[in-house]
């Protein structure tokens, strides 16, 4: 039994983790476009994926 709620435990906080990363990409993706409305969404794609990767971010400027 206790084995099966610290495996309970264990999947609730790999599932934040995720959607945490998912809330992340799709707030950064949404950033970097109002930002540049030009930029091609491929382009977007691989700025977000380098940004996760590196951990490094450039600070996009409100409008």
């Amino acid at each position: 039994m206790g084995g099966l709620i610290v495996l309970a435990l264990i999947w609730s906080f790999y599932l934040v983790y995720v959607l945490e990363i998912v809330k992340f990409r799709r707030l950064r993706a949404w950033q970097l476009r109002r930002s540049d409305p030009g930029t091609a969404e491929h382009e977007i794609d691989a700025a977000v994926l380098r940004d996760l990767e590196t951990g490094e971010f450039e600070a996009v400027r409100r409008s």
